[in-house]
């Protein structure tokens, strides 16, 4: 029984491998292109916005966007606002995390300087998508380092401020 276990065993063996008969090789998995926004970073751009005059109450400054004709904001993408630094105010304002539908006039900031202070600071990061409105085909990440400084003036109306966008515009 023994040799005969043996036997098959090799039998099997040698008819389990023959050096014509390859191995199967693994098929690859398809996987989409991954579009050049999403595997390169926005260079950060820094936007400096001076002396805006704002009341020495509690205000709101409107940050609008300046986005060039056939361009706007991704309403599906994120939108985040990080302050980073905040002198001069009483509290640094809330971040913000929303869609790119919410901030397509752009934003609020809340503003409540120091009692008896006439200079104040904020500095924060901006992150969003734009693209071209036609096809949405181009979309382009954008990073703002804004910094704002604020002129304080007892009796100033809420101010509106503007931070220009790129184009989304195929690369060349």
């Amino acid at each position: 029984m023994l040799a005969l276990l043996a036997l098959g065993a090799a039998a099997s063996a040698a008819a389990g491998c023959k050096k014509s008969e390859a191995a199967e090789e693994p098929t690859p998995v398809a996987t989409p292109p991954v579009s050049v926004a999403a595997t390169t970073r926005a260079p950060v751009e820094r936007v400096r916005i001076d002396d805006v005059a704002v009341p020495s109450a509690a205000s709101k400054v409107h940050v609008a966007w300046v986005v060039p004709q056939g361009t706007g904001v991704n309403d599906d993408a994120p939108f985040r606002l990080r302050w980073k630094t905040s002198d001069g105010l009483s509290a640094p304002p809330e971040d913000v995390t929303a869609k790119g539908a919410n901030v397509n006039a752009g934003f609020d900031v809340d503003v409540k300087p120091n009692k008896g202070t006439n200079y104040a600071k904020l500095v924060g990061d901006v992150d969003l998508v734009v693209c071209d409105v036609a096809t949405h085909s181009v979309c382009v990440p954008v990073k703002r380092e804004l910094e704002m400084t604020f002129a304080v003036a007892g009796d100033a109306a809420a101010p509106s401020v503007k931070v220009a966008l790129p184009e989304a515009r195929p690369a060349r």
